[in-house]
């Protein structure tokens, strides 16, 4: 592949995904805790093997790519509604996990279920999102509380 067609090679791509991700999960098992008993390193071998073999893939990937390549899809950059709502999702999920503690279980569920759901639906269906996005909070609220984990509904002040 030619004129940096390679960056637009979808297993090419792949393979520099699995080799990122698989580093970065390795690298990140290194601050797990050490067992209390037995071996201290038992807890991050398994860790260690996964993103071993992702970044092991990844690399291989990526040189068949580089000497042979063969028909892969080529990637087009272009901002699609899939993309937005993935945007949209991470966001509201970013949001989500720096308001729990300060707004409690209901109203931080609240607003990321609302904000997923008026992404999707649009305010045209503004009803059915903000009905959905209470009545989920609520109710998974009360299935932790009933399975046994109590869950801060709202923050005391």
């Amino acid at each position: 592949m030619t004129d940096g067609s390679l960056l637009r090679n979808s297993r090419f791509l792949a393979g520099l995904f699995a080799v990122v991700v698989g580093a970065a999960w390795g690298l990140a098992s290194f601050s797990m805790r050490d067992a209390a008993l037995g071996d201290p390193n038992a807890p991050k071998y398994f860790p260690w093997l996964v993103s071993g073999l992702c970044v092991v893939c990844g690399v291989a990937l990526i040189v068949s790519e580089i000497l042979k390549p063969g028909v892969a899809h080529l990637v087009t950059w272009e901002f699609t509604s899939t993309h937005r709502a993935a945007l949209i999702g991470s966001a509201f999920g970013v949001l989500y996990a720096l308001t729990f503690e300060p707004l409690g279980f209901i109203a931080s569920t609240t607003i990321f279920i609302g904000g997923i759901s008026f992404a999707y639906n649009g305010v045209k269906r503004w009803k059915a999102n903000i009905i959905t996005a209470i009545g989920f909070a609520i109710i998974v609220f009360f299935i932790f509380t009933w399975l046994g984990k109590p869950l801060v509904a709202f923050p005391e002040f």
